[in-house]
């Protein structure tokens, strides 16, 4: 066999495994493409403590954030901050009559802020799964107690609005909350609103967009139904894994699920995960920055805009704060 014969076979033996290759190569370059164009992080002024399992509500263009953990899981924080996004400034306020906390909830309507419940002592022990619930008026900065929450599964539970009811979901105490309780803002009280058949969920986020409320974790997604009073399942993102202590940001008509811990693992979850509540479907949009706290971090958004920040990876707290772009 000649030269010229050689050239050829060796062409026609492996041109197919090279345009395979290049095939593979384009598609791959793809997917990291569209894993990363669609979601910019521009760094914010950071909170003036590192800060880790907060509670975040906004009112009147200011975020405000409630204890949390500092530099390690037994300094427990019951201090109140407050963010201007406008001026990229932190404030810290006046200090709130509450017992230091994290896990706690925090959200608000047109005019006041609701916060409460959370962990503070020793696990398994009742005194430590605080039930205390809270309004505070920011135009006079006066804090107000109002009834306590009904059960003791109070450590980072997930909290939605509808109308004149706040809803909490998903605390923990010595086993998984099942149960709904709303709280009714007119009246000034607790009630059961139906057993959850979300069952085994812990560390979730939760959200209302659009009149319709979801709460669930990456794996197991779910939509209250205001009208029946029951929970729908929902697609998940993944049937593989289950991340816990995500951050949840409302955008536009989407939901994002920003990183976590998958519930038996130590390592943090990098991700960011879009879902569209119109055609029930998620797509991976990006990966948090490298210096970001992924798991226990706070998520907002004010006239628009989308923030992102503090947390913990490995057991190391963050201050750092992010603006997001969604290109």
């Amino acid at each position: 066999m000649n030269n010229r014969h050689i050239i050829l076979h060796t062409s026609r033996r492996y041109t197919p495994t090279i345009i395979a290759c290049i095939f593979v190569f384009f598609i791959c370059a793809s997917c990291n493409q569209n894993d990363t164009q669609n979601i910019t992080f521009t760094p914010c002024t950071p909170m003036p403590e590192q800060r880790a399992a907060a509670a975040v509500a906004t009112y009147n263009n200011m975020a405000y954030i409630y204890g949390g953990r500092a530099k390690t899981h037994s300094e427990i924080k019951g201090d109140f901050w407050q963010y201007d996004p406008q001026k990229d400034s932190w404030t810290k306020l006046k200090q709130p009559p509450l017992k230091a906390r994290t896990g706690a909830v925090a959200i608000a309507t047109d005019s006041l802020i609701y916060i409460g419940l959370g962990f503070n002592g020793q696990v398994y022990n009742d005194s430590s799964y605080l039930r205390d619930w809270w309004q505070y008026n920011p135009l006079t900065e006066e804090w107000k107690q109002l009834q306590s929450y009904p059960t003791h599964e109070t450590a980072a539970p997930s909290v939605f609005l509808h109308e004149d009811n706040i809803y909490v979901a998903f605390g923990f105490y010595d086993s998984f909350e099942y149960e709904l309780y709303r709280y009714n803002i007119l009246n000034n009280n607790w009630s059961k609103v139906t057993e959850s058949t979300c069952n085994f969920l812990a560390e979730t986020v939760a959200t209302s967009i659009n009149g319709r409320s979801f709460a669930g974790t990456n794996g197991y997604w779910n939509e209250f139904n205001h009208f029946t009073e029951k929970w729908e399942r929902r697609n998940g993102f993944t049937s593989k894994g289950n991340w816990v202590s995500s951050t949840l940001i409302q955008h536009n008509d989407h939901i994002y699920i920003l990183g976590g811990r998958e519930w038996t693992a130590t390592a943090s979850r990098t991700e960011i995960i879009q879902y569209d509540i119109h055609n029930d479907k998620w797509r991976l949009i990006g990966h948090l920055p490298k210096d970001a706290g992924k798991e226990n971090a706070i998520g907002f958004t004010i006239n628009g805009i989308a923030y992102y920040g503090l947390g913990e990876e490995m057991g190391k707290t963050s201050d750092k704060l992010y603006k997001i772009t969604f290109n």
